[in-house]
């Protein structure tokens, strides 16, 4: 049976949609579109609107991309919106059929896949809303597994490592995303259409978790990826992973991913994988690739995005993937005024294995120094490193003082000159990287460099490792040293990653003048 759709069409224009007198909103769409500086402010019945020009972003899903429990906050699909019309240059408007929105939402097992696949095979009118659209976001699934949650944390999950309970669920998906995509190619009969599938990140990372309830909660959840992304691959759809961007690198930072800051960290992937299947051309990196360098000519995997001089160089932690350690926020910040280059030391992320030998940090330097030369990345650099990174950034800043810009330290603690007698021998590199941290420690203890007159700029975190004074030592780096100290964690540029790309500008903005 035919009925009526609670859709709201949300659509961005220039100027408020005009309010009728009981507060909702005048069913006559908006006269003027946005364009390329516009807002998403109005809201139109979407059945009594003429079809939009431009393009429609339709966005389907469980209540987090509906922005249920965001308190009023932008979604990221209404960012997504904007975003893509302030990079087009041209109209995009948002029909929102996430959460509410979806008939029989709220009936018991139709919040999640099974409901929004049911949707699109059976009600008329959501069909022709998510026919329509050009662009389609899909975020759903979280809301299935309410079985697995309760056996995970009873400890009923089974299987030797607690997970057993997570496969059933996992090829249940994994059916319900090709059925779901195989219904939306059907609606749009074989035009251009970029699908894109969110997947959703753990929001069960609890310290009081035992070991098994921890395992069995993150394979819930790369279940989910799985399913989501092999039926992406399958269906000439993309697949974005939020879990490294809202629960960090390593995938074990608590997150409240309904938050205003994880909102629009979703936003920014979805704007990263820019609109290649409508025929816009996406905008290459500068520079990505692999390249063999160092005296075993190991493959060093590389990436920068932006234009402009100093280079920016990021040095990820101990053990950390530099070009996913970063935030992309953070990265694509600061590529709107320069150069920005991340990449993956030997032993981490995409890059190869180091040798099973001890290495110095002079040798990582060595290697940095030999990449950005092979790859043709021009000078100067202004060198960030976060934690054990710093260490690097310190060393390259002495050793090659020419091709210094400047140095930004991100929490990094005053080196230990006796850190070996808790790690002597190959415990001290005795890690993926084969690194021998205690030496550069101790090394760095003995005598702090004089780098003259660089800008060097000091980030403390306020629950780091750390505290202002131990951090400290690093102004004796230059004479124009300058520290601050910012709320957040360890990882700060994750925790605060406005503040972060705040202090690097500063330090940038110092070179430059």
């Amino acid at each position: 049976m035919s009925r009526s759709i609670p859709a709201l069409l949300l659509a961005l224009v220039l100027g408020a949609a005009a309010c009728t007198s009981d507060g909702g909103t005048d069913a006559t769409p908006p006269t003027e579109t946005a364009g390329a500086s516009s807002e998403a402010t109005g809201a139109t019945n979407a059945e009594s609107s003429p079809a939009p020009e431009g393009l429609v972003l339709v966005s389907l899903g469980d209540s987090w991309p509906e922005g249920a429990h965001c308190n009023e906050c932008r979604t990221f699909p209404q960012t997504y919106a904007k975003g893509l019309a302030d990079e087009l240059g041209e109209p995009v408007t948002l029909v929102d059929l996430a959460g509410q929105a979806q008939p029989s939402f709220d009936t018991p097992g139709k919040g999640g896949s099974a409901g929004l696949l049911e949707a699109i095979r059976t009600d008329e009118p959501f069909r022709e809303q998510v026919a329509s659209g050009d662009i389609i976001v899909i975020a759903t699934g979280a809301n299935d597994f309410g079985a697995q949650f309760e056996a995970i944390q009873g400890g009923t999950c089974g299987g030797d490592d607690g997970t057993a309970c997570v496969d059933e669920i996992g090829r249940t998906w994994d059916r319900e995303f090709d059925a779901i995509l195989e219904e939306i190619e059907a609606l749009r009969a074989g035009e251009p259409t970029a699908i894109r599938l969110v997947n959703a990140a753990n929001a069960f990372l609890d310290p009081s978790f035992t070991p098994e309830q921890a395992r069995g909660f993150a394979a819930l959840f790369e279940a989910l990826t799985q399913a989501v992304c092999d039926n992406a691959e399958a269906h000439g759809a993309t697949c974005v992973d939020v879990r490294p961007a809202l629960n960090g690198p390593n995938l074990d930072r608590p997150v409240n991913d309904s938050s205003q800051e994880s909102m629009d960290a979703v936003a920014e992937l979805l704007l990263e994988t820019g609109l290649s299947e409508l025929g816009y051309p996406s905008e290459p990196p500068v520079l990505e690739g692999i390249f063999a360098v160092g005296p075993d000519d190991l493959d060093v995997a590389l990436r920068c995005v932006g234009e402009g001089s100093p280079t920016i160089v990021f040095e990820a932690g101990t053990d950390s993937a530099g070009i996913e350690d970063f935030p992309p926020a953070l990265v694509a910040g600061l590529a709107e005024r320069t150069t920005a280059c991340t990449y993956d030391r030997p032993g981490t992320g995409s890059s190869a294995a180091p040798p099973e030998r001890r290495r110095s940090v002079d040798e990582v330097v060595d290697i940095l120094h030999q990449l950005l030369r092979v790859a043709d990345v021009p000078g100067p650099y202004l060198l960030v490193g976060q934690s054990g990174g710093g260490l690097i950034v310190v060393s390259y800043a002495d050793r090659y003082p020419k091709e210094a810009a400047g140095v930004v330290l991100l929490d990094v603690s005053a080196p230990i000159p006796d850190l070996a007698k808790e790690f002597p021998g190959k415990l001290g590199w005795n890690n993926p990287e084969r690194i021998d941290w205690p030496d550069a420690e101790r090394t760095l203890a003995i005598a702090i460099p004089n780098l003259g007159d660089l800008p060097v700029g000091i980030v403390t975190a306020t629950e780091g490792q750390s505290d202002v004074r131990d951090q400290s030592v690093w102004l004796e780096l230059s004479s124009l040293a300058t520290q601050a100290s910012l709320e957040g964690g360890h990882n700060i540029h994750w925790d605060n990653t406005e503040g972060v790309l705040s202090a690097i500008l500063s330090t940038l903005e110092a070179n430059q003048s």
